[in-house]
Formats: C-alpha cells, sequence, structure tokens
C-alpha cells in the first residue's frame, strides 16, 4: 500500500503537481534553469581575513512553471572532481549568497586542497523541488582559489641538540607546548643548556625539522634538503623558546623561575581513578616538566594535581582538546579525553599541557 501511495503521489506531482485556489491545475513545465555569478574569478584566502567576504554569488530562480517551494543549494568541489563529491551549502531565500573566507577556507580544506596553492574549483547552484523531481542544476562557475592552512600538521614538535635536555637523541627529543592563542606557535619554558637546537616535527626522524639560515628560521622538509644551521643557547639556564612555524619566526628570552613553587610531586586523578593520585615524573634537568604515559580504558576527564591536593589545575569549562593551559580548578574544571594510550607532558610553571597520542 505504501509503495502505491508514493508512486501515485509522483504521478501527481510530475503531472498536475498542484491545485490552484481556484482549482485550475498546476502543471510542471521544463522552465528555466538557475543561473550562477561569481564576483571573482581568482581569490586568494588568508588567515588574517578570516572573517571577510571572500566572494559572492548571485543566482536567479529555477523556473518550473508553477509556484512551488524550491530548496536551493551551493555545491562546490575540486574541477578535477566534478561534483562527484561536492561541499553543499542550503541557501535561503536570498538570491546573493555571501561567503566568509574562512566558510569558503573550510570547503576547500574538506576537498583536501593544498594549503597556499592556487587550485582549479567549480560551483553551481542545485534546485529541488520534491524527491519525486529530478534536481536541477545551474551554469558552473569555475574559481582559482587559494586557501590557507588554518591548523598545522603537528601536536607538537621537539627538541635536540646539546641544549636540549636529552642531546641529539631524536628518539627521546623533548616535547614542546602549543600555543592556545596562535596554533602555530609552539613554546618550551624550561631549563636549557649552553650550546645548539634543532627543531624535529616526529620524534625519531630527522626531516621534517626546523633552524636557522643566518638569523632567518629555515625549514627542512624532507632528509634529501640541507640541513639547516642551529638555533643557540647562549649560556645554560632557564628560558622561554617559542617557534612560530607559519611566519617562520622564533624568539629565546630568559626566564625568571626563582619565585615559582618547586611541588615534590605532580599527579592526575579523576573518577576514572576513583580519585586516587596517579604519580608523573620529572626530572632533575627540569624538574617543572612532567610526564605520564597513561592507558585510559574509557573516556574520562581528570585534573592535574600538585603536593597532594596543595594545588590542582584543569580547564574552565569544557576541555577536549589535546592541548592547552591548565587553571587553577574548581568542581567541574577538568581536562576531558577519550579512550586511548597517551603521554601527558604538563609544565608547572606554564600550566600548559599535551596529551600526545601513542601509536
Amino acid at each position: 500500500m505504501k509503495k502505491i501511495l508514493n508512486y501515485t503521489l509522483g504521478m501527481c506531482l510530475l503531472t498536475c503537481a498542484a491545485c490552484d485556489e481556484d482549482g485550475t491545475d498546476t502543471v510542471l513545465k521544463a522552465g528555466a534553469d538557475s543561473h550562477l555569478t561569481a564576483s571573482k574569478a581568482e581569490i586568494v584566502l588568508t588567515m588574517e581575513t578570516a572573517a571577510e567576504t571572500a566572494v559572492v554569488f548571485e543566482r536567479t530562480d529555477a523556473d518550473y512553471g508553477f509556484a512551488s517551494a524550491v530548496t536551493y543549494r551551493l555545491e562546490v568541489d575540486k574541477k578535477s572532481d566534478n561534483f562527484e563529491s561536492p561541499r553543499t551549502l542550503v541557501l535561503d531565500a536570498n538570491p546573493e549568497v555571501t561567503l566568509t573566507v574562512s566558510q569558503l577556507n573550510d570547503m576547500m580544506l574538506a576537498e583536501e586542497l593544498s594549503g597556499e596553492a592556487a587550485a582549479d574549483v567549480v560551483v553551481r547552484i542545485r534546485a529541488d523541488v520534491s524527491s519525486f523531481v529530478a534536481s536541477r542544476y545551474s551554469n558552473t562557475v569555475e574559481l582559482k582559489v587559494t586557501p590557507y592552512i588554518a591548523e598545522p600538521p603537528y601536536l607538537t614538535i621537539y627538541q635536540v641538540g646539546d641544549a636540549a635536555e636529552f642531546g641529539w637523541d631524536a628518539n627521546a627529543a623533548s616535547p614542546m607546548f602549543r600555543s592556545a592563542a596562535d596554533n602555530f606557535t609552539y613554546t618550551f619554558t624550561g631549563h636549557l643548556n649552553a650550546g645548539q637546537l634543532k627543531i624535529l616535527a616526529n620524534r625519531g626522524q630527522w626531516a621534517p625539522m626546523w633552524g636557522v639560515n643566518g638569523s632567518d628560521v629555515f625549514f627542512r622538509e624532507t632528509e634529501a634538503d640541507p640541513d639547516p644551521g642551529a638555533f643557540m643557547v647562549g649560556s645554560a639556564g632557564y628560558y622561554t623558546f617559542s617557534l612560530d612555524i607559519l611566519k617562520m619566526n622564533y624568539t629565546l628570552e630568559s626566564y625568571d623561575e626563582a619565585g615559582a613553587p618547586d611541588y615534590a610531586s605532580v599527579n592526575i586523578a579523576g573518577d576514572f581513578s576513583g580519585w586516587a593520585l596517579i604519580a608523573m615524573a620529572n626530572t632533575v634537568s627540569n624538574p617543572h616538566v612532567w610526564t605520564l604515559d597513561y592507558t585510559f580504558e574509557a573516556d574520562a576527564a581528570f585534573k592535574f594535581v600538585a603536593d597532594g591536593w596543595a594545588a590542582q589545575w584543569g580547564t574552565v569549562g569544557v576541555g577536549d582538546k589535546l592541548y592547552g593551559t591548565a587553571v587553577p580548578a574548581g568542581n567541574d574544571d577538568k581536562i576531558e579525553v577519550t579512550a586511548g594510550s597517551y603521554t601527558l607532558v604538563f609544565n608547572d610553571l606554564t600550566k600548559q599541557f599535551l596529551l600526545i597520542p601513542q601509536e
């Protein structure tokens, strides 16, 4: 019975889709497709202009030969895919469609386009009046779009060299903390030795790597590329070293740790442990950086806890990132983590933390 009703409804839409108020039949006609135009043909997207307008599309209404509610969608795809799996945006009645830089960039990255490289993109309007009537499409507009990289591909990056805690051992390289304010900037606040410092993208691998060429930051993408010079630390002491891998600049500044507490222990605790304290470990060289390899059997939330319960840190509200800066914790301020094995890293000087998934 359901199939018969669906068939009958479909035939009504295809032939006499509806009746006007005066009782006359409304017949579905061929009509005309929507027409689409764009305000630009070439678009360069930048993070600095993320909130600004990237492009404005204007469309005409599709004509079905009778008055009917039509759903319009904007479809965006790589030209090479030719709308096989487009990004879609449901539109309102306004014939003018404005995409911000961040909206268009998100679409481009979802299409797996490379950042900072121009790509050919196609855009069209899809119009639908009923599931029983084939979709109709506008003309295709071609654009050349250069997206930007919204997120770096590295959760953390690693220090090696004479100045680093574990020297030139790439397998033991020390992680840096990703900035919560600028996710392309990585920092380390702690003790550095006098000597050379280079930065690895992945522990145990000598490329990608960052160093210097004269006073400029130099990126070594593969091991076939030239080995860069090293960042230099003039004397042993406490420093904050920061590296921006997007703008390719760095700073090395002395850090005064004299007034910082020297905690005898830092732990994690939460419902998953029955609020028992699970100890983290530090080193003589860097007593303010604490690490722990731990497997969470289920999704969990935890706090960092120092010297019994003398101090505790979490995040404000819900914190579900793998990095961030913790704050003094109330009852509900916890760091959330999904089930899995991690290396947890916490710096009690800056309160920065990392949850590095273990492979």
